[in-house]
């Protein structure tokens, strides 16, 4: 059996519209045209737009035809250019961010072909794209891209939150992109980036973890002074220095709930820090 669609006749339509900006896909081969093993799909993304993190009962491979969009996949982002093509297994975890112009298009292939419109019976949608440095952005641009995601144009004041946020994290003023930072420097780029938007809730994994005593405690700080704000923050740690500052702690020991009580054993602030 052979399947011809007129070039002229693929016009991708918006998909997963609570789930997804600036996203369209035409499919080119599904069930309805009798399509048991492959599926095929024209995506396109528009700058600034995303897919929010999901997974699939399916395996999905893809080939970026025009444009960079960015792919979140396995705890890290990259970003794509024509050309690239890979493979995303069944199951894992994946979103997709726009270019930073134009429109960034890929064709999909997914086996078997799945379910519904787009393959919406067949996908699972988890929440927001997860915030993982993006390599090739600088860093100032890392800090900013969550304002990305529902603003056209980055107003002034949050720029220079960012700014501000990066100062008193100590990150270096230079041009170029994160991948040149060290895995401290990274972490604090990060830690700034979550709490431009200032968030009412502040969740961190291990935000300590790579960084040295001075640095840690001024993160430790930062987390004590968003709590006294009325915030509430709260942490999964290893770092004694850390856990000092929380108001109320619960210790965990081989996946079991060992201890729960209140704590604050420090109150102090860092050398230079209001």
């Amino acid at each position: 059996m052979h399947h011809f669609i007129r070039a002229s006749d693929i016009r991708p339509t918006s998909a997963f519209p609570t789930e997804a900006s600036g996203y369209r896909r035409a499919s080119l081969s599904d069930r309805d045209c009798g399509a048991v093993h492959t599926g095929w799909g024209l995506c396109e993304l528009d700058a600034k737009g995303h897919v929010n993190q999901h997974l699939q009962s399916f395996e999905k491979s893809f080939f970026v035809l025009e444009g960079n969009p960015v792919l979140l996949l396995d705890n890290r982002a990259f970003r794509l250019a024509p050309g690239a093509c890979g493979l995303i297994p069944v199951g894992m975890k994946q979103a997709w961010l726009g270019p930073d112009h134009g429109t960034a298009r890929w064709i999909d292939m997914n086996a078997p072909v799945p379910k519904g419109v787009n393959f919406a019976d067949d996908t699972y949608f988890l929440g927001p794209p997860p915030e993982f440095l993006i390599e090739e952005l600088d860093i100032f641009s890392n800090v900013i891209l969550p304002a990305t995601f529902s603003k056209a144009r980055v107003p002034q004041d949050l720029k220079r939150r960012a700014r501000d946020l990066l100062e008193r994290f100590e990150v270096p003023h230079r041009s170029g992109t994160v991948s040149g930072l060290s895995r401290g420097q990274r972490q604090r780029v990060a830690l700034a980036r979550a709490l431009l938007m200032d968030p009412p809730i502040v969740l961190a994994d291990e935000p300590t973890a790579s960084l040295d005593p001075e640095n840690g405690d001024r993160i430790a700080h930062e987390f004590d002074r968003l709590a006294r704000s009325g915030k509430l923050v709260i942490c999964v740690t290893h770092d004694e220095r850390l856990a000092a500052y929380a108001s109320s702690a619960l210790t965990m020991h081989d996946g079991r709930l060992v201890h729960e009580g209140h704590q604050r054993k420090v109150s102090r602030q860092v050398p230079g820090i209001p």
